[in-house]
């Protein structure tokens, strides 16, 4: 799915000057009173705008301006998501308004299959409220109505990437590999471990050119950013039975470990190319 950019305003009035609303959106204590479970806020362009939210969804971003008492702009998104982490655009304007407050929001980019407008609605009126010092009960809002699609986008795009992983190495496809598979990607297997994806493709590719007749997948499971596929690895000695587990983080693979039998990749190797194998995973 491509992501079609979007945009909201909202405007409330808050019965309190803009002094007082402003550490709502800027203080961790004042901004869980309105939304979020906790939170994590560096409230300095550049620094971390986190919300976690009840059952287990990050939104998370960076600021971009702090202005006190006028004016805050932020990004945010969730890993997994098709918007990013950072990648909408919220800026939250102050204005005096009598004795009160007039508050000002423009939100763009985010994802149009998420009820970003009823969201802001719901944490709008909360904000109000926690404002004025009326005590709020638990913000369920993103965990009833997002926490359940984010987490089911998240388990398919695991299985996604598990599969395409092992279809990328039924083609040697290298392009697509060093697109999905994170810089700092690590590999576990019987033979050692990489600590990253440039070591790892360069010691891999030219064995599995040699050892690698054809991948059989068998079934896959998923569940949450992590997911299993088991699969026949057909050399030219025989099949290998074996079981990849891998862990994304949004649309690439950080880690796989590998579970198999050596025996059978280790006599279709030369010693010299096993000797290489065994090196370049231990350093």
């Amino acid at each position: 799915m491509t992501h079609q950019p979007t945009h909201l305003e909202k405007s409330i009035v808050i019965d309190a000057p803009p002094d007082v609303v402003f550490p709502f959106l800027t203080d961790p204590l004042r901004m869980v009173q309105w939304c979020g479970e906790s939170a994590e806020l560096e409230p300095r362009p550049g620094g971390v705008f986190k919300l976690t939210f009840e059952g287990g969804v990050v939104s998370e971003g960076r600021y971009e301006i702090v202005d006190p008492p006028r004016r805050v702009v932020f990004t945010v998104g969730m890993s997994g998501s098709i918007v990013p982490v950072g990648g909408s655009r919220v800026e939250i304007e102050l204005i005096p308004e009598g004795r009160g407050t007039r508050l000002l929001l423009r939100h763009t980019g985010f994802d149009p299959s998420h009820p970003v407008s009823d969201g802001w609605d719901h944490h709008l009126g909360r904000l109000q409220q926690a404002v004025v010092g009326r005590a709020l009960g638990a913000d369920r809002f993103v965990a009833d109505t997002i926490g359940e699609q984010h987490t089911m986008d998240t388990r398919e795009r695991s299985a996604e990437l598990a599969v395409g992983w092992l279809e990328a190495w039924m083609r040697f496809d290298m392009d697509w590999l060093r697109t999905r598979l994170a810089p700092d990607f690590t590999h576990t297997s019987p033979f050692g471990r990489f600590e990253d994806r440039e070591s790892y493709l360069a010691a891999v590719e030219p064995m599995a050119r040699k050892s690698v007749v054809e991948i059989q997948i068998k079934h896959v499971i998923s569940t949450g950013d992590q997911a299993a596929v088991w699969f026949t690895n057909v050399t030219p000695q025989g099949g290998v039975e074996s079981c990849d587990w891998v862990r994304i983080e949004g649309d690439v693979i950080k880690a796989i470990q590998s579970f198999y039998d050596t025996a059978t990749v280790r006599a279709v190797l030369s010693p010299s190319e096993q000797r290489t194998l065994d090196g370049a995973a231990q350093q």
